[in-house]
């Protein structure tokens, strides 16, 4: 059986595999206790940043002692082995919670919050920031117990007389917009990160998710979330003071803590919301912003299914092959302006008969449209005969001025003052001569809606700094 620290610690199984580190459950032969070792993979343990940045968590979490951050216990180091001996907790983390589960009850997702604000709290009045705050890094015990922040791997220290230094990894999904600008991370960008947690925790998926990287980025440079029907509006109220784009203006951790657990008599017995699906609006240009509907909630008795024995995750810090994660550098960026397009009569999320009234937009389009081209057809029939003037004798082409929502792809710069696209001619529903207009290869994209029925692409997992 493989060991570390001069055999101590015996490594019984492996339970999760990243870029730069494996996870074992092992086992401490001199107390007989279950622990968690992170041990930096060989090829890694060659490159002295990488080194340096596990050193780094390890100075961070030698530190700290609170009921909601894994403990670590010892740093093993000797030849080319770098590992970290941490608690194991036995459970799953939210994220793989949230795919078995669906979402939490309000009354349960403000409890889960406020112990992470909690933990924030503690850290922050240490100097410290998280800066991956995140479902899959917050584990949940199958006891009962606290729930538990983990992975400190791109974590660092900031305050007074300490060069603020900006982040070179972050998880697209929840990054702040300051640090997508290029600031360092600061107290505030994990309240923004805890900000997507809650709206991930009561509706099963993260606002911004969908597409690639600098999609996501823009949305939260650029966007605001939709309120899904049926969110309580004193928790909807919490989302958006904690996802202020001015980070003065997001609510200190404690506060918010405190906050959230005043709300649990007003949510206990509140059933879960739906889990949205990937065609339902969650985000809108922030120009374009309007009130949602809210639609009152169920209340009903909700119990915690237990994991049954043996496929809880027992992950200190998640780094398994279910996360796709790539590193992600984040690079200062453009002040993209929202896209132009048309105000939402209802943008909220789920759009009650949405594809229903795209249809019938669809077909009121259409009839537009074929009433512009046999007018035109008529004009020519009447105006084109040989002698008379004005008849060129050319094809006809009807251009729809309709928008078709937000491109697919953020664009890499400042766009044109000009709606004129630079790429080419527009031939969205052109119609030439006789032939009808060419069907797209695929359906244009919506405010807020993911076309992906995956998760949208992670980043992170592996220290930078």
């Amino acid at each position: 059986m493989r060991t570390v620290g001069s055999g101590r610690y015996e490594l019984e199984a492996e339970i999760a595999k990243g870029a730069i580190g494996t996870v074992w459950r092992g086992r401490d032969t001199a107390t007989g206790l279950r622990v968690a070792v992170k041990q930096l993979r060989p090829e890694a343990a060659t490159q002295p940043e990488l080194v340096e940045a596990f050193l780094a968590e390890w100075r961070i979490l030698a530190d700290l002692d609170h009921p909601c951050v894994v403990r670590a216990r010892e740093l093993v180091r000797g030849g080319d082995t770098y590992a970290l001996v941490l608690d194991l907790v036995n459970g799953q983390d939210l994220r793989r919670r949230l795919r078995t589960d669906g979402p939490l009850p309000p009354a349960v997702a403000a409890d889960v919050a406020a112990q992470v604000a909690d933990a924030l709290a503690y850290l922050h009045g240490l100097g410290i920031v998280h800066g991956d705050v995140k479902p899959g890094n917050i584990l949940v015990p199958v006891d009962g117990g606290p729930v538990r922040l983990t992975d400190f791997g791109v974590a660092q220290r900031v305050g007074p007389g300490l060069p603020g230094s900006r982040a070179t990894h972050a998880t697209p999904e929840y990054v702040a917009p300051e640090v997508i600008t290029g600031q360092p991370p600061r107290p505030a960008t994990d309240v923004y990160a805890l900000g997507i947690v809650l709206y991930e925790l009561l509706c099963g998926r993260s606002p911004y998710r969908g597409g690639g990287v600098s999609e996501v980025l823009w949305r939260h440079a650029t966007c605001v979330p939709v309120r899904p029907a049926g969110l309580p509006e004193p928790l909807w109220r919490a989302i958006l003071d904690c996802l202020a784009p001015d980070p003065d203006e997001r609510p200190a951790p404690a506060a918010l803590a405190t906050r959230l657990r005043g709300l649990h008599a007003a949510l206990d017995g509140l059933a879960p919301l739906p889990a949205l699906g990937p065609d339902m609006v969650t985000w809108w240009p922030r120009s374009a912003e309007q009130p949602a509907p809210v639609v009152a909630p169920r209340r009903e008795e909700w119990v915690t299914a237990e994991t049954p024995r043996g496929t809880g995750s027992d992950l200190p810090v998640p780094m398994g092959p279910a996360v796709r994660s790539v590193p992600v550098p984040v690079s200062p960026a453009p002040a993209w302006p929202a896209p132009a397009l048309p105000a939402p009569a209802q943008p909220a999320g789920p759009v009650p008969g949405f594809r229903q009234r795209s249809r019938l937009v669809a077909a009121l389009l259409g009839a537009a449209a074929l009433v512009v081209v046999l007018a035109a057809l008529g004009a020519i029939a009447l105006l084109g005969s040989p002698g008379a003037s004005g008849g060129s004798g050319h094809p006809v082409a009807v251009t729809s001025t309709q928008p078709s929502g937000p491109p697919s792809e953020p664009p890499s710069g400042p766009p044109s003052s000009s709606t004129t696209p630079t790429s080419g001619p527009d031939t969205t529903g052109a119609v030439t001569g006789n032939q009808p207009p060419a069907r797209p290869a695929s359906p244009p994209a919506k405010p807020g809606y993911d076309p992906s029925p995956t998760p949208g692409t992670i980043g992170v997992i592996g220290p930078g700094r």
